[in-house]
């Protein structure tokens, strides 16, 4: 009863009590156009690092999905599974990405009668890591991604002999309680059904993924 669900937000592991609100246009309406330039449409595969959460944040071991990285001069633009809401955050001109995301979550409302205050969690997912080129024709190894604004089609001019774009990244989950809430019952330790280790607690995942485009 105190372990919010999860939802599927950047990296497919967030908390959230409700799914996020959707907002139906015309069928008839076109999806927006796409911002700035692809950088590669990215399979990845996680492992599971580090989870202090316990049981109150119990993500799987391993985790697949698929996303989008564009980029508009150092604005990154993250889309997970080619559908949905994008993100937006910052890359720099090696390829180096970031995005955070943020979002409370309510554990439950204060019972006055029985002593209990009101819960809530704030959780703050980062997704934060580096595009590298990969040339076939090279023995130098990864080439820093410092071309990637050109667009998929064009790394640095001429993107002969190259086999793919490689991504490493690290999934960062945070969560802990609101300043003024207390989330106490939430624990362990306390014998009241709670099972978080710890609070402030985090979840790690290494991602690691190749794009074909």
């Amino acid at each position: 009863m105190l372990t919010p669900p999860r939802r599927a937000t950047l990296g497919g592991v967030l908390l959230a009590l409700a799914a996020p609100p959707v907002l139906l246009g015309s069928m008839a309406c076109k999806e927006p156009a796409a911002p700035g330039t692809l950088v590669g449409s990215f399979a990845l595969e996680g492992t599971l690092d580090e989870n202090t959460c316990g049981q109150g944040f119990a993500p799987s071991p391993t985790i697949a999905f698929s996303a989008e990285l564009r980029r508009s001069d150092t604005i990154a633009y993250w889309r997970m599974g080619g559908s949905g809401p994008r993100s937006q955050g910052t890359i720099d001109a090696e390829g180096d990405f970031r995005f955070r995301q943020q979002s409370q979550i309510d554990g439950w409302a204060a019972d006055p009668a029985n002593g209990i205050p009101a819960c809530r969690f704030v959780q703050t997912e980062t997704i934060e890591g580096r595009v590298q080129l990969v040339s076939a024709t090279s023995d130098a190894g990864p080439t820093d991604a410092a071309t990637l604004d050109a667009g998929a089609g064009d790394a640095g001019g001429s993107d002969a002999g190259l086999e793919a774009r490689v991504m490493s990244a690290t999934n960062t989950i945070d969560i802990a309680v609101v300043p003024g809430f207390d989330c106490s019952l939430a624990l362990l330790s306390t014998g009241a059904g709670g099972q978080f280790s710890a609070l402030p607690c985090q979840a790690r995942y290494s991602l690691a993924g190749t794009s074909g485009d």
